[in-house]
C-alpha cells in the first residue's frame, strides 16, 4: 500500500507510518510542533488533537513507541505519552504492516458471544494439552453442578468439565444453599432454577452467567452459592478447587452488561480517532491482563480482587473470560485476548500478567520450590478480604495443596514444612504497611486457625516470606538459615501428642556439604577459580568450600552456592495438606531487650533498633507488625522492653540491616507476650550472634498460639 500523502511533507505522519510498517521496537518523540495550531496537517490533525487534549501541559511533545511485551511471540501495540494507560492500535493495518496486533470498533451496546466461541475453539486448537490441564492434577468434579439447559442442580461426579462462576456476593444476601426452603431435593427438579420464585432471588449476576454458559455452547456451571451448603461447614471446605472460570466485575446485583437477548446493553464508549486517508486508531482498555505495570483504580474491579475466595479460583482456573469495564478478556496458560484487540493466533500470545505472579506462569509448578514466587502470591493473597476472617486459610487450601509436590511435606498454616524455620521469619514487608491481626468471628463452631506465627493471622498488603533465602548468586542480598531446635505441632497448648515438623531443605543442604560429591538428579557443580559473585571478603565465611558453584537444569543460568531440592516427578504425585494444628512448640532461649525508634519520627514505621544491657548498643533490629508508638510513648526513655525469643540461626549478606556488605551471623528471633502460658507473636528480627550470645539468657519451653 502507498504511504500517506503527507508523509514527505510531515514528520509526524512519516513516523506513525514507518512505526506501522517497521519489525523493530521503535522509540520515537514526536515532534515540538505536534500540537501547534500552525503546523496543521490532514493526514494526524484528528489524532493530535486528541492527544494533546490528554496531554495537554506536556509542552514537549509525547512518545510514541511500539510495545512488544515480553514473550514467545509479543504483540505490537503502540503507546503515547508519559502514560502507560494510553495505547492505541490500528484498525486494519496497512499492507505490508509489521504489526501482529490490530484494533477492533466493538458494538457500543453488545458483547459478540461468537467471539467467545471462537477463544474457545482456538484455545482447544492452538494451545492443544498445555491448556486442558495447567496445574497437573487430576480432573476435579465438584459435589454439585447446575444442569443450565435443564435450569436444576445435578451430582457433579463424572463431569470434569464446567465453568465456574467468580465474582463477589456483595451486600445482596440473595439466593444461597441451605437457607429457607432452598434444599437439595427442591433444586434438583428440573426447572427448579427457572420456577417464579426462584427467579425473584436469583442474584442477575449469577442469572445472566446461567444464560450465557448456555450461549456459549457449554452445559454445566458452579455457582457457589448454588452448588454449595452454605449452612454445612464441613462441605463448605472440602468444595475449594476451582478448575475454570468467569471473573466479572461488579457484585451478585451487577449483573452482566451487553449480552443480547439475556442482559441489558453495556453501553460502552471506545474512542476512535481518523488517522492518514483510509485508517482509524482506537485507544484499547488498559487493565491487569495486558503488559501495563499498574493497578486499575476501579473500584468495582478491586473489589473482585480484594475477595479473599476469588485469588483461588483465578489462579486455579485453567481458562478465564473476564467481564471488565464493559468489555470482555480471554486468559489461559498460553494466551490473553481481549475483545478490543485482533491478534494472530499462535500457540503462545501471552502478556506477563502484574498483579502479584501467575501461578502458571511461575516456576512452582515445574518442581522448584522458588520462595520469591510463593511470597508474591500469598502477599497478593494475604493483602485480600474474607467477610470472615477465620476463611484466610480455607480459601488458599485448595491451591496450597497443589503446591505441597513442590515443597515436600506441604505447608502447616500457610508455612512450607520444608523450609519451616526459614519460613517462620516471615515479615509484613517494611515502614508504611499496614498491618492488622485477624480475629476470628463467630460464625465458625469449630478452632479458627489464624495462630499468631503465621501470616495467615495476620493481614498484610506486602508478605515477605523467608527474605532472600534463595542461595542465588543473585543481587547483593542473601540468607541461609539454619536451625537450632526441633519444632513440632498438636492441637492443644500442652496437647500429649505432638508430630514433629521434618524441615528436609535444611537437612538436604547439610548433607550436600558434608558430601557434595554425589548431586542429586538435575544438579551439576563446577569450580569457578574467579569465584565470580562471590565478594573477597566473603569466601571464608560460608561454611563450606566456596570455589564449588551448583546448577539446575530447570534453572537456566542461575548459579547457587548450594543445591536445594527440586521434585522430579511433580505431576505424578496427587495435591495434599497435612493435618493443620494450630500450636507450634520448640525448647529454646529467651531474653529480653530494649526497642527504640530509629531516625525520624513516623507512625507508620514498624522497625526498631535493639540494644541490650551488655555493651551492645545496637545489636539488631526488630520488626513489629503493628505501630508501637503507644507503647513507646508510655515509657520514660522512649525504649519498649521487648521479650526475645531464639527460632533459627542465619548466615545473611545484606546493605540495608547492617549498613555494610559483609556476612553476619544472627539468631532470628520473635518479639513474644504470654497469655495464659501461651506465647503470641507480635513481631520479628535477628540480634548479632556475639550479642544474643553474651546476653542473660534463660531455656525455655516456647508454646506459639
Amino acid at each position: 500500500m502507498m504511504k500517506p500523502a503527507t508523509y514527505d511533507s510531515c514528520q509526524v505522519c512519516a513516523g506513525l507510518w514507518d512505526l506501522f510498517m517497521s519489525d523493530t521496537r521503535n522509540h520515537r518523540k514526536l515532534p515540538h510542533c505536534y500540537g501547534s495550531s500552525d503546523k496543521s496537517c490532514p493526514g494526524h490533525d484528528a489524532f493530535s488533537q486528541y492527544i494533546m487534549k490528554l496531554f495537554p501541559e506536556y509542552i514537549d511533545g509525547p512518545y510514541l513507541r511500539r510495545m512488544r511485551p515480553d514473550g514467545p511471540v509479543g504483540v505490537k501495540l503502540l503507546l503515547i505519552g508519559p502514560d502507560p494507560e494510553n495505547w492505541f492500535a490500528i484498525c486494519e493495518p496497512p499492507e505490508g504492516s509489521q504489526l501482529s496486533c490490530y484494533g477492533r470498533i466493538l458494538d457500543p451496546g453488545w458483547i459478540d458471544v461468537e467471539l467467545i466461541k471462537g477463544w474457545i475453539k482456538d484455545c482447544i486448537t492452538f494451545h492443544e494439552d498445555t491448556c486442558a490441564n495447567p496445574v497437573g492434577v487430576p480432573p476435579v468434579s465438584p459435589q454439585w453442578l447446575i444442569d443450565v439447559q435443564d435450569a436444576c442442580i445435578i451430582p457433579g461426579g463424572g463431569i470434569p468439565d464446567y465453568v465456574a462462576l467468580s465474582y463477589r456476593w456483595g451486600a445482596s444476601k440473595g439466593l444461597r444453599r441451605g437457607e429457607g426452603s432452598l434444599d437439595i431435593k427442591a433444586l434438583r427438579k428440573p426447572g427448579a432454577l427457572a420456577e417464579a420464585q426462584i427467579v425473584q432471588i436469583l442474584p442477575p449476576t449469577i442469572a445472566d452467567a446461567l444464560q450465557l454458559v448456555d450461549a456459549i455452547g457449554e452445559r454445566y456451571l458452579w455457582v457457589d452459592a448454588i452448588c454449595i451448603d452454605q449452612s454445612d461447614e464441613a462441605h463448605l471446605n472440602h468444595q475449594l478447587e476451582i478448575m475454570g472460570a468467569i471473573a466479572t466485575d461488579g457484585d451478585s446485583t451487577s449483573g452482566i452488561k451487553g449480552l443480547k437477548g439475556i442482559s441489558t446493553a453495556r453501553d460502552l464508549q471506545q474512542d476512535i480517532i481518523p488517522l492518514f486517508e483510509h485508517f482509524k486508531i482506537v485507544r484499547t482498555l488498559p487493565c491487569d491482563f495486558r503488559n501495563v505495570p499498574v493497578l486499575t483504580e476501579d473500584e468495582h474491579f478491586l473489589g473482585y480482587f480484594r475477595r479473599g475466595w476469588t485469588h483461588q479460583e483465578f489462579h486455579l482456573s485453567k481458562r478465564r473470560l473476564i467481564f471488565y469495564k464493559k468489555q470482555i478478556f480471554w486468559q489461559c496458560t498460553c494466551a490473553n485476548w481481549s475483545e478490543d484487540l485482533i491478534q494472530e493466533m499462535t500457540k503462545f500470545s501471552k502478556f506477563q500478567y502484574h498483579r502479584g505472579i501467575s501461578l502458571q506462569d511461575s516456576s512452582l509448578l515445574k518442581g522448584i520450590p522458588n520462595l520469591d514466587n510463593l511470597s508474591r502470591i500469598l502477599a497478593d493473597y494475604n493483602s485480600r478480604e474474607h467477610s470472615y476472617p477465620e476463611d484466610a486459610l480455607p480459601g488458599i487450601m485448595g491451591l496450597l495443596s497443589i503446591l505441597s509436590r513442590t515443597f515436600e511435606g506441604g505447608f502447616l498454616c500457610g508455612l512450607p514444612e520444608t523450609c519451616f524455620d526459614a519460613a517462620l521469619m516471615w515479615r509484613v514487608g517494611g515502614p508504611r504497611r499496614p498491618t492488622r491481626r485477624r480475629i476470628a468471628s463467630k460464625k465458625s463452631s469449630t478452632v479458627s486457625l489464624l495462630p499468631s506465627w503465621s501470616w495467615v493471622g495476620w493481614q498484610t498488603p506486602s508478605l515477605l516470606m523467608a527474605p532472600n533465602e534463595n542461595l542465588a548468586m543473585l543481587g547483593l542480598e542473601a540468607c541461609r538459615t539454619i536451625p537450632i531446635t526441633q519444632w513440632f505441632t498438636h492441637d492443644s497448648p500442652h496437647s500429649d501428642s505432638k508430630r514433629p515438623i521434618e524441615s528436609k531443605w535444611f537437612s538436604f543442604r547439610k548433607s550436600m556439604e558434608i558430601s557434595p560429591a554425589s548431586l542429586p538428579s538435575g544438579w551439576w557443580r563446577y569450580e569457578d577459580g574467579t569465584r565470580d559473585g562471590l565478594p573477597s571478603n566473603v569466601v571464608n565465611k560460608l561454611g563450606y568450600n566456596p570455589r564449588y558453584f551448583y546448577c539446575h537444569k530447570e534453572i537456566a543460568g542461575i548459579k547457587y552456592y548450594l543445591p536445594f531440592p527440586i521434585s522430579t516427578n511433580y505431576k505424578d504425585q496427587i495435591p495434599w495438606s497435612p493435618r493443620q494444628t494450630p500450636f507450634i512448640s520448640c525448647k529454646t532461649k529467651r531474653g529480653w531487650f530494649k526497642a527504640r525508634r530509629e531516625g525520624l519520627y513516623d507512625p507508620l514505621n514498624t522497625e526498631f533498633m535493639l540494644s541490650s544491657s551488655d555493651g551492645f548498643d545496637d545489636c539488631g533490629r526488630l520488626e513489629s507488625h503493628t505501630a508501637i508508638d503507644t507503647l513507646l510513648a508510655a515509657t520514660a526513655s522512649g525504649q519498649l522492653t521487648v521479650e526475645l525469643v531464639a527460632i533459627c540461626s542465619q548466615i545473611l549478606i545484606s546493605f540495608h540491616m547492617f549498613m555494610d556488605l559483609d556476612w553476619h551471623k544472627v539468631y532470628g528471633v520473635l518479639w513474644v507476650e504470654w497469655v495464659d502460658g501461651v506465647a503470641y507473636r507480635r513481631g520479628s528480627g535477628v540480634v548479632y550472634k556475639e550479642a544474643w550470645e553474651a546476653h542473660d539468657l534463660e531455656d525455655v519451653d516456647l508454646i506459639l498460639g
